[in-house]
């Protein structure tokens, strides 16, 4: 057990937390086909809700990649809804954490500019302390 751990924390390291925070616990083939067809389908914030909610744990590889790409839509071409985020996050902090990092270094340029443009210039007055988070986000992807 302490070599196992000691590996993780070498690993960890190498890879950033987040590598391994975001690593699939228990995501079955199954699931990891049903999370990649689901992700495809996400258009709105609750159809990523649910996503995050039954395939959190497949976030790695490809379906991670697609969760990026859906966060950049929402934010980006979606903005408007950005209540609708405020409102799922402020009832289960781990989603507005998912969706944080979800703004990484696998988003375009042109998404980071535009999703720090509309929390920076576009932000709600109610949800202002989480457009300083997304703001932040898209200027220091991970």
């Amino acid at each position: 057990m302490v070599v196992r751990l000691g590996m993780i924390s070498v690993l960890a390291a190498m890879l950033g937390t987040n590598a391994v925070a975001r690593a699939p616990v228990n995501c079955t083939d199954a699931e990891s086909i049903r999370a990649d067809n689901t992700v495809h389908t996400v258009h709105d914030w609750t159809s990523m809700y649910h996503a995050f909610k039954n395939y959190a744990r497949c976030d790695d590889g490809a379906i991670a990649e697609q969760f990026s790409d859906r966060v950049e839509m929402l934010l980006t071409n979606r903005w408007p809804s950005v209540r609708e985020f405020f409102d799922l996050a402020a009832s289960e902090p781990e989603f507005e954490k998912f969706i944080l990092n979800h703004i990484d270094v696998t988003t375009s340029e042109k998404g980071l500019s535009d999703i720090a443009f509309n929390a920076t210039r576009r932000c709600p007055h109610e949800v202002q302390a989480l457009c300083e988070k997304i703001a932040t986000k898209a200027k220091n992807p991970e």
